[in-house]
């Protein structure tokens, strides 16, 4: 869980700087970032890699 954290911290504002240049809505870009980070947490708990490209 450490792990995730750490790579969720440091890649968050990352993720939704570039939802929001794309949506201009910090809002929906939240959301997408949120969504993002949990569809990667399940790929994790399945054993893959985490990955800012993928992101």
């Amino acid at each position: 869980m450490k792990k995730f954290s750490t790579f969720f911290r440091a890649n968050y504002s990352l993720v939704v700087g570039v939802a929001e240049r794309r949506l201009d809505s910090k809002q929906d870009a939240e959301e997408i970032a949120t969504e993002a980070f949990h569809i990667a947490w399940q790929r994790y708990q399945a054993g893959e890699p985490l990955s800012v490209p993928w992101l």
